[in-house]
This record gives structure tokens, C-alpha cells and sequence, in this order.
């Protein structure tokens, strides 16, 4: 296991502190931007789209916060059995959020195939709304995978102490997403102008690119990640002791 790795437990606890927690901030307030950059441009087409993005905001959090839970779970784990040399348990904790992530996707994959239009007539009887807000929640809940297993490796990734590149890869995401939501809303060059439906789409791949950094990265700088393979149950709590 490389420096980066081992700084958890060698690394003076200010500095640690200071090292960890700061990109760790950075990271939290870009995964709350996507919803704000979103409403930013969908605003220039109605007050209706932007209020069909406000009525989503919600339900994305809570998306997000699913997966934070999850992740944060693996942060605690990961570090405890692989500091104590357990690194078969610690690859077991990996393998189950994997498990978990896929889970969460095929739920609210079903969430955006049979809910979301329930979802928005709830809150209001405005069909403009309601239109613009089944086509934007729908791709949310429909390619949600991007959300959930990104949380996942990233916090695989904290879990190590490699915060930096969580880092940098969340603010790639949110860069992407400034550039294509104009881009892909409005119809400009040679994109379709795809409105409320385009805010959505450039989030997603947002989320899948980042996804794709976190794998990356989790791949060439961990031990354990190359190792992850589909989870096995196991009956109660005996795969943990």
C-alpha cells in the first residue's frame, strides 16, 4: 500500500484533519450543485420548468443521501478491517455496497418507470409542470447508477485517504455539467435542444463520468478494489466475525 494510503495512520492528526476534511467540503457542496446548475439554466426557458426542477430537488437529495450512507458506511469499515489486517472483511464490505449500489439503481430505476408522474401530480395539478417534471425526474431515476456506485467508489477511495482526487473528480463532473446543460437545453451547435429533458441528461453523464474517474482511480491506487467480486450472502452476521 502506497504513501497516499498509509497517511491515515502516520500522518500527523492536524495535518490529517486538515487534508481530509477540506476536499472533503469541496466535494459535499459539488454533489449539491447539480440540481442549483440545473435550475440555473432551466429558468431561462419557464418559471414552469423551474419549478418542475425545484419539485425534483427532493427527491434527487434523497438519492443522494442514500448513497452517502452507504459510502460512509464502507468509509468506517474499510479502514478498521484493513488497519487490523482483516483485508478478506474488508473486501466483503466492499463487495456489498457494490451489491447495495446495484439494488438502490433497480429501485429507483422502477421509481422513474412507475412513480414519477404520481410523484409531481401529488404537488401540483399544473400539466406544464407536470410534463417538464416527468421528463426530467424520469432521467434522473432511470440512469440513477452513475449517483449511486460513484458515492460508492469514492468513498472507497476517502476510505484510503485519497480525498484529493474525490476532489478533483467531483469538480470534473460539475464542470461537465455547466458546459452541457447549456448546450444540450437550448439546442446549441450541433446538440437538440432537449430542454428540461437536457438538464437531466447532462447531470446524469455528469454523474457517469465521474464514476468512471472514482473506478479508475480506486483501481490503480487501492489494493482492495481490484479484488471486488459479486457478493455471496451469507446467514446473520457470520461473514463479519
Amino acid at each position: 500500500m502506497n504513501t497516499e494510503q498509509n497517511k491515515l495512520g502516520t500522518m500527523p492528526i492536524g495535518r490529517l484533519l486538515i487534508s481530509m476534511s477540506i476536499p472533503m467540503m469541496i466535494s459535499f457542496f459539488i454533489q449539491a450543485l447539480y440540481n442549483m446548475v440545473d435550475s440555473m439554466f432551466v429558468a431561462r426557458i419557464s418559471e414552469n420548468a423551474l419549478t418542475a426542477v425545484s419539485i425534483a430537488f427532493p427527491l434527487q437529495q434523497i438519492i443522494t443521501a442514500i448513497g452517502v450512507g452507504t459510502g460512509v458506511a464502507v468509509n468506517a469499515l474499510v479502514p478498521r478491517y484493513t488497519g487490523q489486517g482483516q483485508k478478506d472483511k474488508a473486501l466483503r464490505i466492499a463487495n456489498v455496497a457494490v451489491v447495495l449500489s446495484f439494488c438502490y439503481t433497480i429501485l429507483f430505476m422502477l421509481v422513474g418507470a412507475f412513480g414519477v408522474r404520481a410523484y409531481y401530480t401529488m404537488q401540483t395539478g399544473v400539466t406544464e409542470i407536470v410534463e417538464d417534471g416527468v421528463q426530467y425526474l424520469s432521467v434522473i431515476c432511470l440512469v440513477c447508477a452513475g449517483a449511486f456506485f460513484g458515492q460508492n467508489f469514492e468513498k472507497l477511495l476517502v476510505a484510503t485517504g485519497n480525498t484529493v482526487h474525490s476532489m478533483i473528480s467531483q469538480a470534473s463532473g460539475a464542470i461537465f455539467n455547466i458546459i452541457f446543460d447549456p448546450l444540450l437545453i437550448f439546442g446549441i451547435g450541433p446538440f437538440p435542444r432537449m430542454e428540461v429533458a437536457g438538464a437531466a441528461a447532462a447531470t446524469v453523464l455528469a454523474q457517469a463520468i465521474v464514476t468512471a474517474m472514482f473506478l479508475l482511480a480506486a483501481r490503480r491506487q487501492t489494493t482492495l478494489f481490484p479484488h471486488i467480486h459479486p457478493f455471496r450472502p451469507s446467514q446473520g452476521r457470520a461473514w463479519l466475525e
